[in-house]
């Protein structure tokens, strides 16, 4: 699986890279923004996309809405809001076990 990382936090998505790299997935970019990960979307071929509820500039909520509409990709959101909840998109809250990625991208994968 080729996965795309958003996250504002570049020690996140540092920690994230180096996990799915471990796990043998291919990390084919990142992006530190909303505007950014809108603009590597259009061009960069992943299977999933790892996204960050609170970025920075925008609403990761949003903007993986908004891949999704223009893509067919998996989506799993990432967040330390407790009070966040979607039922379209797997949430995974911080702080957060590898075990619960793992679960999720092991349904991805059948």
């Amino acid at each position: 699986m080729r996965v795309f990382i958003v996250d504002d936090s570049q020690e996140m998505v540092r920690l994230l890279f180096h996990y799915f790299e471990r796990k043998s997935y291919k990390v084919v970019g990142y992006a530190y923004d909303g505007k950014t990960a809108l603009e590597k979307a259009e061009y960069l071929d992943f299977d999933v996309l790892i996204i960050d509820y609170m970025l920075g500039d925008s609403n990761g909520y949003e903007i993986a809405r908004e891949i999704s509409e223009k893509k067919n990709v998996k989506i799993i959101i990432i967040t330390s809001d407790g009070e966040f909840h979607c039922n379209e998109f797997p949430v995974v809250r911080k702080p957060f076990s590898w075990s619960d990625f793992d679960a999720i991208l092991k349904r991805y994968a059948n």
